[in-house]
């Protein structure tokens, strides 16, 4: 059950990602703001620590 909603939210992420193109991951609003990749990369980090 664990594995297919971790699944099941890994699946929602890699749609929302392949909506945006290289440029949109990689924008931010300013340089005390986030990128959507930087926060996706800290996501996975935090995620990893926790399961790991």
């Amino acid at each position: 059950m664990i594995q297919e909603r971790c699944q099941s939210v890994k699946d929602l992420g890699d749609r929302t990602i392949n909506q945006l193109s290289k440029t949109d991951i990689h924008w931010s609003l300013n340089e005390a703001s986030n990128s959507v990749g930087i926060i996706v990369k800290h996501v996975r980090g935090n995620m990893v620590f926790r399961i790991f």
